[in-house]
């Protein structure tokens, strides 16, 4: 068992955890942090599960919802009154939340807690930030999800990990994770609530049909997390520790390390985009980005490249071979062009890049993004850097274009137009 958890005693005392079911006033109140009076309202207004004691753990997240109502403009009583009329229920947006008095606050604060565990309050408060959290203030209580986290969070510690590494990693969970749950309930409100809503259906009916599926899609989504993640992490530790026995032979004299390739960087864009898109309009733009996010995915996906960051209407991709990359520009050029996209031009060079937050820096990227905006319509141009690199490749070829002065580059650079030969 790890030192401090929330069921056993710490430095002298246990926390407390209220009941799930069965809440009373005070209870409830203790757990949605507010009055035992405003609970007494809440109840005599329809807005809980019934009007007097026992509350259960469900009221909890209906005070919480009404807290972000009220501080929006609407009131208990407004709420109260969409009740009455039958316009508006609580008991469907609870199937989103099965569990959600065991997230009610508990009586510590952030203060006691981190005195007790002897980490420093702003490193906690640092935390919360990454993990793209709100930065919580030493007298806030804790929410009780929160506080059964303090294990995890004394187990990394325990591990040979300085603060500011724990840091440092929990800004890319808080950022991608951010990102998922976003695209999550904008894939929830296209596909699910706004369809429902165009069969002429009131907002409480959308959500007594919709709120169901979204809380069996959490539970779809909590597995499918776990298993994607493993899956990556496997394959990315099978590459690194391939590349430590790899170097431990070499040591040994057991076998002669493979050159290492020099990377590539490409970008592309599409060729008109922004005027296309003022003409068709916003929706048009986002349609014109999904497929060419999907293409530039499947293509990467086959030439083992990375996009690193979409653009709007482009993408910088990253490439641990150039000749994969000559290869994935041309198809996704010819991609584009099946896809019904506007033309796609793509710059391509070799060379060390800085790697940073999963990003990449460095002269080899700034020429790359200058070569693109060099290229034209339908165009693949390589630097020599990535023609040295690649050599002959089957059925491509490359076509001199000599000397280019390209816009922010001191000197000229030599460009040749890849393309298919067969």
């Amino acid at each position: 068992m790890l030192p401090w958890t929330t069921d056993t005693p710490h430095a002298g005392r246990t926390n407390t955890i209220l009941p799930m079911e069965g809440l009373t006033a005070a209870e409830l109140a203790t757990r949605a942090g507010v009055s035992e009076e405003q609970i007494r309202r809440f109840a005599s207004l329809g807005i809980l599960s019934g009007a007097q004691e026992p509350f259960h753990g469900g009221d909890v997240t209906r005070v919480r919802l009404l807290q972000t109502l009220e501080q929006s403009g609407i009131s208990a009583d407004d709420v109260g009154r969409a009740i009455s009329s039958g316009e508006f229920s609580f008991a469907a947006i609870e199937m989103l939340y099965p569990s959600a008095g065991e997230s009610g606050l508990t009586d510590r604060t952030f203060a006691d807690m981190t005195a007790e565990i002897g980490v420093p309050l702003e490193f906690v408060q640092d935390l919360f930030a990454a993990l793209a959290l709100p930065t919580p203030r030493p007298e806030d209580r804790m929410r009780q999800d929160d506080l059964d986290m303090i294990p995890v969070l004394q187990a990394f510690l325990s591990l040979p990990f300085e603060q500011a590494d724990l840091t440092y990693s929990a800004r890319f969970w808080g950022e991608n994770l951010n990102r998922l749950a976003q695209s999550e309930v904008r894939f929830f409100e296209t596909h699910v609530i706004q369809p429902l809503l165009r069969q002429g259906l009131s907002e409480q009916q959308m959500l007594e049909i919709a709120l169901p599926q979204g809380a069996f899609a959490q539970e779809l989504d909590r597995r499918v997390l776990v298993w994607l993640h493993q899956r990556h992490v496997e394959q990315h530790l099978i590459e690194d520790i391939l590349e430590h026995v790899e170097a431990a032979m070499e040591r040994t004299g057991a076998i002669r390390r493979r050159p290492r390739q020099t990377p590539a960087i490409g970008f592309l864009d599409l060729s008109g985009f922004t005027a296309l898109t003022e003409e068709r309009g916003d929706e048009a733009a986002v349609e014109l980005s999904s497929k060419l996010t999907d293409l530039v995915r499947a293509v990467n996906r086959q030439h083992q490249g990375r996009p690193v960051k979409f653009l709007g209407d482009g993408v910088m991709c990253y490439y641990p071979r150039p000749a994969s990359g000559v290869r994935a520009a041309l198809d996704m050029v010819d991609g584009a062009r099946d896809a019904g996209l506007p033309p796609a031009r793509v710059g391509l060079n070799a060379g060390p890049v800085i790697e940073r937050d999963s990003d990449y820096f460095g002269r080899t990227v700034n020429v790359a993004s200058r070569v693109a905006a060099y290229a034209g319509p339908g165009q693949v141009l390589v630097t020599a850097e990535v023609c040295a690199a690649v050599g002959e490749i089957g059925d491509v070829g490359f076509e001199p274009l000599g000397e280019v002065q390209l816009k922010g580059l001191a000197r000229p650079i030599s460009l040749l137009l890849a393309s298919r030969t067969g």
